[in-house]
């Protein structure tokens, strides 16, 4: 093995226990998510904070390059404002909410759905549910301070939806 692969690997070990400990103190994504839901029930608002649902995965950023897509920084965001308006009461009673459960699943998930760009946002479905990032969204993170971030909101998919012209499957 050469220094360089062993200086990559080690520095791959690293990061991977970095995100490990931040894990178990933090939380994942799914268990935030989860928490916002459960605080909502009990309390009827949520103070969680803006929280990462992970990284911007591959077919995401060379896409964006190779279109000259401007993404704001490594990771995609959810909020709990983001979350409150996937399952407001009108889209509940309506039929057209997200439920909980495919919400705190999709940090896991979004791996396995399929992914289209619009023009202006990119979208994950598995022609249920979507999931619709925001790129460059001005979120207003904890002590105010504003950051632009690849921001996530769900809603429920239209049956033919996909089969629309402005979709561009990636």
């Amino acid at each position: 093995m050469s220094e360089a692969q062993v200086i990559h690997n080690s520095t791959k070990n690293a990061s991977n226990v970095v995100r490990s400990a931040a894990r178990r103190v933090f939380g994942t994504a799914e268990q935030k998510i989860r928490k916002v839901f459960n605080d909502l029930r009990r309390k009827g608002h949520s103070s969680v904070q803006p929280f990462s649902v992970g990284h911007v995965e591959r077919r995401m950023r060379e896409f964006a390059a190779a279109n000259s897509i401007e993404l704001a920084e490594g990771d995609m965001y959810m909020s709990v404002k983001g979350i409150t308006h996937a399952r407001r009461g009108t889209k509940i009673r309506s039929g057209k909410a997200v439920s909980e459960k495919a919400i705190a699943r999709f940090p896991k998930n979004r791996n396995t759905m399929d992914l289209y760009y619009d023009g202006k946002v990119f979208v994950y479905t598995n022609y249920k549910n979507k999931f619709i990032v925001h790129p460059n969204y001005e979120l207003k993170m904890e002590g105010g301070k504003v950051r632009k971030v690849n921001f996530v909101t769900a809603s429920k998919a239209g049956r033919d939806e996909f089969n629309l012209h402005k979709y561009r499957k990636i």
